[in-house]
């Protein structure tokens, strides 16, 4: 668990950046009660390997996105 801070920024610490390989760039999503991190290269590469199906698609739709 962290904080965020007065300009809006939180700080992982260390030990979760390199155990998560998020030392570089990252994403971010929004969970709910909580925030995800992963390595944005990681994770374009899993979007290209695994693409959205047509029920991915419809999925998100339903939510307006």
């Amino acid at each position: 668990m962290t904080e965020i801070d007065g300009q809006g920024r939180v700080l992982l610490p260390q030990i979760l950046r390199e155990t998560a390989k998020v030392t570089g760039d990252v994403v971010v999503f929004g969970k709910g009660a909580y925030l995800e991190v992963a390595n944005r290269e990681a994770f374009v590469q899993d979007m290209e390997q695994n693409p959205l199906t047509l029920e991915d698609e419809q999925a998100l739709a339903n939510f307006g996105l």
